[in-house]
């Protein structure tokens, strides 16, 4: 996009005075032609999240014992949940054969179950068990993050950590 059509964008985009909407609103014709990034600012191709840093997922209370907790941070899908001895997890909120949201399925011990096809995740990302089948992939995994209970609520560390 040359400056002078990012200068015309620009001025179209900066807030007008009421009396003057009317005259505005049947400009976004204009922007048509336009590329999705020239019509929305670039917003959405321009929008980047520190990933080392702790970020508040929920409040402590919210997550119970043995439920898995969907929920999405930093636009990717993460499902938590706390074990019956009170450990905390949290890995990436899809089965890595179907990418079925895990959070659908349930806790079993420290491990979480996938309902789609029965594949059993340790709080690593890695595979464990899957019905009916002896040999499992060293790349069968998901992401792992780290998460910690802090002043009633659950902060998580989305850069994914190694070996997850």
């Amino acid at each position: 996009m040359n400056e002078a059509a990012r200068n015309q964008l620009l001025t179209k985009m900066l807030p007008v005075p009421n009396n003057d909407r009317a005259r505005i609103e049947g400009d976004w014709d204009d922007l048509q032609g336009f590329s999705s990034e020239a019509r929305y600012g670039g917003l959405e191709n321009a929008m980047s999240y520190v990933r080392n840093a702790w970020y508040v997922a929920v409040w402590s209370h919210e997550i119970k014992t043995e439920t898995p907790f969907a929920m999405a941070i930093l636009g990717e899908r993460v499902v938590i949940w706390r074990t019956a001895s009170g450990a905390l997890h949290a890995l990436e909120d899809r089965c890595v054969h179907r990418l079925a949201p895990m959070s659908l399925g349930r806790c079993e011990g420290e491990h979480i179950r996938c309902m789609y096809h029965g594949m059993l995740f340790n709080p690593d990302g890695r595979v464990v068990e899957i019905p009916g089948q002896d040999i499992i992939s060293k790349q069968a995994r998901v992401q792992r993050y780290a998460v910690v209970e802090r002043h009633s609520w659950i902060w998580i560390w989305m850069e994914p950590r190694a070996g997850g």
